[in-house]
């Protein structure tokens, strides 16, 4: 038994408006449509006729499920067939047979009726030749005796999340914010009171005489914020002064140091986002809605590992 997947590559246009010839109700079980080709795999296994023309100029039975016609004809939408109907022409291209004018529609499985996918897959092995949809490939189906097609596509479960969209903003202060204010006005008061210091000690060594001071007042502040950005202006010519100039220059140092770390710091914790979701638990944690197709093995399997997950 032969199963198509929905998840592969487009192909062909669809080329007709073509009605479904069974329109059987889903779980009948006194109905079926079921070509007989064992005539056909018997002359293949004895070499009669090549595989790939076993199907030639024969009408096969397909199943497909209602949504995938036009609502508003009830037939094969030549616009947008979607991808299981272009498969199927696309099968009956290579293997010139046809189904446009055999086809059976089904509903989808209804959960208040205790209906589900995994049961509706195995009901369509004894109704259709062929399901034109798409079913996960499951320990459980494959002894059942149901064949699926290999690589086609990937059955895994996966998390996929619409990402909160980023925000930039400018702002003239945003280099002061690896700071707090407290210490901007820390480092603002001790470089100036360094200023006022250095000025002081230069005024009492030469006695009072402007004429021998090294800076005025305010040069000597001036030249004692200039030491933030890495440069030093003094020229200190006593024990006092060096000290003083040495101490302030060390600090200037680790100032300059801590607020690079902080910037870098800063930066990369303003754009991580808000959660991290690395795997289901964390989106458990964070009381996050999951949306899964109703009674698929999705569901199932959320339900099964992850009892406490909001499904919707």
């Amino acid at each position: 038994m032969l199963w198509l997947c929905a998840f592969m590559q487009t192909f062909a246009l669809c080329r007709g408006q073509e009605t479904p010839l069974f329109e059987t109700a889903t779980f009948a079980t006194n109905a079926t449509h079921r070509t007989n080709f064992c005539p056909l795999h018997k002359m293949v296994e004895e070499g009669t006729i090549l595989r790939r023309f076993a199907l030639k100029d024969t009408a096969i039975r397909p199943g497909i499920f209602g949504y995938q016609l036009n609502k508003e004809t009830g037939a094969i939408d030549e616009n947008n067939p979607g991808i299981a109907i272009k498969i199927l022409d696309e099968l009956a291209r290579r293997g010139q047979f046809q189904w446009r004018d055999s086809y059976g529609v089904l509903d989808t499985p209804k959960k208040d009726l205790n209906q589900t996918w995994g049961g509706l897959l195995a009901w369509t092995v004894d109704t259709y030749d062929i399901m034109g949809d798409w079913f996960l490939r499951t320990t459980a189906r494959l002894g059942d005796g149901i064949v699926f097609p290999e690589g086609w596509y990937d059955g895994s479960l996966i998390m996929v999340r619409k990402s909160a969209g980023e925000e930039t903003s400018f702002t003239w202060t945003s280099f002061l914010q690896p700071f707090t204010t407290a210490v901007w006005f820390l480092i603002g008061g001790a470089v100036l009171l360094t200023g006022l210091a250095y000025y002081a000690v230069d005024y009492i060594e030469h006695m009072g005489d402007t004429k021998k001071l090294e800076a005025g007042i305010s040069e000597s502040m001036f030249m004692a914020t200039f030491i933030l950005t890495g440069h030093c202006m003094y020229r200190p010519n006593s024990a006092a002064k060096r000290i003083m100039v040495f101490s302030i220059c060390f600090l200037c140092l680790l100032i300059a140091a801590a607020y690079t770390a902080n910037l870098a710091s800063f930066l990369v914790t303003r754009n991580q986002p808000a959660i991290v979701i690395n795997d289901i638990q964390d989106a458990i944690k964070n009381d996050m809605r999951f949306c899964v197709l109703q009674s698929s093995t999705s569901e199932t399997f959320l339900t099964a590992n992850y009892p406490t997950a909001r499904l919707v």
